[in-house]
């Protein structure tokens, strides 16, 4: 399985990736219990503030937490409830 690299949160729920590019049509809804079964450490997210992202560079570095950029796009963020 690909690390989670990237999280983020917003008013829909919450987006994860490899790093890699979201698309749309590489998005799919899962529920946030079943991503922390594959990866524990995304516990550490629960406290990421609404419109927030957290990154890392492999599954084992520490979670830098940083606001949203403005022109994110939202429309191919995927999430289950925040």
């Amino acid at each position: 399985n690909a690390a989670v690299l990237v999280a983020s949160r917003d008013c829909v729920g919450w987006g994860f990736t490899d790093g890699s590019d979201p698309t749309a049509d590489k998005a799919i809804v899962v529920a946030l219990g079943t991503v922390v079964k594959l990866d524990e450490s995304l516990r550490e997210l629960a406290g990421l503030p609404m419109n927030w992202m957290a990154t890392r560079t492999t599954r084992d570095s520490p979670w830098q937490w940083e606001p949203r950029p403005a022109d994110w796009d939202d429309d191919v963020e995927v999430g289950g409830e925040g």
